[in-house]
């Protein structure tokens, strides 16, 4: 990444997105250009590292079927959520990753616990009980490695 970030073609290139979903999780505001959002078509955002994790937490979300209005709350929700005093989807950190656990996505009951997982070590991560409905783990650590596999 240059100091001005890396430009919606090049997002889509490192994570595999395509260029037309990149933009429309954009539109709908599922994820946002931090480094440079101006308004309107044909403008030059420019995305960072943790945009592009966030962009890989929403399109698995959409592959588990999660709705979009879903996938809005849920975001919000990581994006203000600190474990170890870190936000799994906005703070990058070397070596550092996550496990989100995102329980009963859908109704009043929902609720989001994460874990740091340190990409050193092998680290474990293990839900208590099981008697949730429409669990969803999402490895933050795996993300960050194909990013960096790719820039």
């Amino acid at each position: 990444m240059n100091k001005e970030g890396y430009l919606r073609k090049d997002v889509a290139t490192i994570t595999g997105v395509k260029f037309a979903t990149v933009q429309q999780y954009t539109e709908r505001r599922l994820i946002t250009a931090s480094i440079d959002n101006p308004s309107g078509r044909g403008t030059n955002r420019r995305y960072s590292t943790g945009d592009m994790v966030e962009l890989l937490v929403c399109r698995k979300l959409v592959e588990l079927g999660v709705k979009h209005k879903d996938i809005s709350k849920i975001m919000d929700i990581l994006r203000n959520l600190k474990i170890g005093g870190i936000s799994p989807v906005r703070d990058y950190r070397e070596n550092i990753g996550f496990y989100v656990v995102i329980m009963n996505h859908g109704t009043e009951k929902m609720s989001i616990q994460g874990s740091v997982l340190n990409l050193d070590h092998n680290s474990n991560f293990e839900i208590m009980g099981t008697d949730f409905e429409n669990v969803i783990i999402i490895n933050t650590g795996d993300i960050l490695k194909k990013i960096k596999l790719n820039t």
